[in-house]
């Protein structure tokens, strides 16, 4: 299973307009399921999922990794090809057409992230230091009023981090999680009082 795909051509990206394609994907992300199994934890009908798995599959974001025959009917387990999904800049003028399964798409993100919290062993948030960048985990959000062009050099710098952190795996090692999202927002949530002084004057 690939860390990241990167969506080429417009048949991949029309697959993934819809909400519930993208739904489904974050799903099989995590594990491999049947249609019907898809059905249960989404309340649709496994032939409604069966052509939604079916569309995803033709255009290669998911595939059939294990079959089981089960009185007498074969079973096919799907599972995504990739972690996550990058979506090719020359697509970039088909975008729009997309934009609300990317909002759901970090939506999900987070729901996930919510669900792998609660899901983690207690050691994983005992203190071991007193220098808290000396301790296994991360918790940070932050607001930061910048150019957008500014934004995207920063974000291309932080990727090549996270690369060096796939390029760090270890079978000897512990996993790690990691959830990201950035966006842009109307306005920040987290200001000073002193801020809001400054704002109101201006």
């Amino acid at each position: 299973m690939k860390q990241k795909y990167v969506i080429e051509n417009y048949d991949q990206l029309k697959a993934v307009s819809d909400p519930l394609r993208v739904n489904i994907l974050t799903y099989l992300v995590e594990n491999a399921y049947t249609g019907k199994q898809l059905g249960d934890l989404l309340d649709l009908s496994p032939s409604k999922v069966h052509y939604h798995l079916k569309e995803l599959e033709n255009v290669g974001l998911v595939k059939v990794v294990d079959t089981k025959l089960k009185n007498g009917i074969v079973q096919k387990f799907f599972k995504s090809v990739a972690y996550s999904y990058d979506i090719d800049e020359k697509l970039l003028p088909h975008m729009n057409e997309i934009k609300q399964s990317i909002r759901q798409n970090v939506y999900m993100v987070l729901s996930r992230a919510q669900h792998r919290v609660t899901a983690a062993p207690e050691a994983a948030f005992l203190f071991k230091s007193t220098d808290v960048d000396n301790n296994p985990f991360i918790a940070n959000q932050v607001e930061v009023r910048i150019l957008e062009e500014k934004f995207i050099e920063w974000k291309k710098k932080y990727n090549k981090l996270l690369k060096e952190l796939e390029e760090l795996e270890d079978d000897t090692g512990k996993w790690f999680y990691l959830a990201n999202v950035g966006f842009q927002i109307e306005s920040p949530l987290f200001v000073s009082e002193e801020e809001k002084k400054e704002d109101e004057e201006d």
